[in-house]
């Protein structure tokens, strides 16, 4: 195992899922075995809800055990495993000659001199710079030009064509230039690398508890432009790489591999043939190699490097389908299963759950239509079952303490504002529903006809072009809510005439919502690409270096407790 804190947070973890799936397993046949008894002595309704009372209760105990040992002991364990990070950091006996990293700044027409030169402020010196320029616009290949004029110690590497992905600019710099490196260090063109990253990461390779280290990924923060989308999914983003850092524990020994601020052992990249596998999801490929190879990997919290998220809502459904399609397509060649362990569980299955995730909606709109009925048709039986009601409450709360401890705790900490609040939860139902559609096009498109993104560069920052593309976005979905209105009205009405609905009324309830819910689906599309337009930040300056200013972001409080503790001077920011 790579550190102690992991070791023992797989035993704890190991003893509380134990507990919960045989606590389940009584339950479960507690429920089945006084349905039954209902169903064999033709029991009346009331004991039907009776019944289900019990369930709800004796459900609610594991809830509320796991939401109160996940709030404590994670807390615990991210404290120790920060500790132990720091100790290698402070610890680790560096060889005499300072090994060579090479960085590799690749771009496609998103050239970002700002954040490159706050990137290059690394407090590790050893450090060889190359812009890998795989554009097609003169205009950015020109600013490249320049930039690097000025910047003597920068290097450049032009491709001999434009480059299809990030993977194909990173495999023809890696076979023409054939640089000599120990370590190489990527990132996205957005990225700014956290100046200690390289000083603090590159030790870990060295440490006697690393054995066999293939990458550590930098935790990430997020920053946003001037428009208002990306300021309001500023949260979403920032939030997802701290519960990343969380799954460094529970999946095993293998954290996702993040190219934005990512640091690669040369012997690791020399087993996968210093060529990156094809595709544009070229993270999820390299991953899945060292997942393959037996090989272990690292997410370090204390440097906290800053990436940017989505500008356009159209930007992000694009990238988020983009990496479900190539996950298929990755699933489909492979046949992972041969190689399935048990020890990658999570990653195994957060990887299969790109197929699953399309009748995750279908499923939710059918169960919504049977509660519903259940709902529409025995309110009277149920608004006189009291404790039904209470123990529907308490389910709902511990389900709510449960998220709120782990969700919004962490947001509340990460960015603050009551205004940010309520931007992110409306963009977060509206970029749910609107996702519902797209979901399952892709779905479909890449599984049965092998159809899969193309690799399209970062978009146009010029708001002349997002109104364009938000227009030309929304005319497409005007024209889907009309076709979905009109479908609607048909439906309903021949129901009604025909007088089907009393006999076909499931039918009814479940085709009324699922297109009702298409239909808020592109309504919700439309709303996200016109609010992609809304300038937030008039004074946004993308040369402006960037720098993060949250204390729990850069885990200030954990740091200051270990250096008082250890009598250690600060080595690291």
């Amino acid at each position: 195992m790579l550190l102690d804190s992991k070791d023992k947070y797989h035993k704890v973890n190991f003893f509380k899922s134990l507990f919960l799936r045989i606590y389940i397993i009584i339950v479960s046949i507690i429920s089945v075995s006084l349905f039954i008894n209902n169903i064999i002595t033709n029991a009346s309704a009331e004991k039907y809800f009776l019944v289900t009372e019990i369930i709800l209760f004796l459900n609610s105990f594991p809830l509320i055990f796991s939401g109160i040992f996940d709030s404590i002991f994670d807390k615990k364990i991210m404290k120790e495993f920060a500790f132990e990070c720091l100790d290698i950091i402070h610890n680790t006996k560096m060889p005499k000659k300072q090994s060579k990293v090479v960085y590799v700044y690749t771009i496609h027409n998103d050239f970002m001199p700002g954040r490159l030169l706050q990137t290059m402020q690394q407090t590790y010196k050893n450090i060889e710079y190359w812009i890998s320029d795989g554009s097609s616009n003169k205009e950015v290949i020109n600013e490249v030009n320049e930039f690097v004029k000025k910047n003597k110690n920068v290097n450049l590497y032009r491709l001999p064509k434009e480059s299809k992905n990030k993977a194909d600019n990173l495999n023809t710099f890696l076979k023409n230039v054939k640089p000599q490196y120990d370590f190489l260090l990527i990132s996205d063109a957005d990225e700014v690398i956290h100046k200690d990253f390289v000083y603090s990461a590159i030790r870990f390779f060295y440490s006697e508890k690393n054995i066999n280290l293939a990458y550590i990924s930098s935790f990430n923060d997020c920053y946003h432009e001037k428009y208002l989308f990306s300021y309001a999914t500023k949260k979403r983003e920032t939030q997802t790489f701290y519960k990343d850092l969380f799954h460094n524990f529970k999946t095993g020994h293998f954290p996702n591999l993040y190219s934005a601020s990512c640091l690669l052992s040369a012997k690791f990249m020399k087993d996968i043939n210093n060529v990156f596998p094809k595709g544009n999801y070229e993270d999820f490929y390299t991953e899945a190699l060292a997942v393959k190879k037996q090989w272990n990997s690292l997410i370090l919290p204390i440097t906290c490097s800053l990436y940017q998220n989505d500008q356009t809502s159209r930007h992000f459904f694009k990238r988020i389908l983009r990496i479900y399609d190539w996950k298929i397509q990755w699933w489909k060649k492979e046949k992972p299963f041969k190689w399935h362990n048990e020890k990658y569980q999570s990653w195994f299955l957060n990887g299969l759950s790109c197929f699953f995730k399309p009748f995750y909606f279908l499923i939710a709109i059918i169960l919504f239509s049977v509660l519903f009925y259940i709902f529409w048709n025995y309110w009277a039986i149920i608004r006189d079952q009291k404790i039904f009601l209470i123990s529907v409450i308490v389910q709902l709360f511990c389900i709510a303490f449960y998220y709120s401890v782990s969700t919004f705790w962490w947001a509340s900490k990460i960015n603050k504002g009551f205004l940010n609040n309520f931007l992110y939860s409306i963009f977060t139902v509206l970029y749910s529903l609107g996702f519902v559609q797209k979901m399952i096009y892709h779905f479909v498109k890449t599984v049965f006809f092998n159809k899969y993104s193309e690799f399209g560069g970062s978009p146009k920052r010029k708001i002349d072009n997002r109104i364009l593309r938000a227009n030309n976005e929304c005319l497409i979905n005007y024209l889907l809510l009309f076709i979905y209105a009109i479908f609607l009205v048909i439906l309903n009405t021949t129901f009604y005439y025909l007088n089907l609905i009393n006999s076909l009324l499931y039918l009814f309830i479940l085709l009324n919502l699922f297109f009702g819910i298409f239909f808020l689906s592109n309504f919700s599309i439309i709303i996200l690409a016109n609010l992609s337009c809304i300038v937030w930040d008039k004074n946004y300056d993308p040369m402006k270096f960037i720098y993060v200013k949250n204390d729990f972001l850069k885990f200030k409080k954990i740091k200051n407790e270990y250096y008082a503790k250890n009598h250690v001077s600060h080595k690291i920011d």
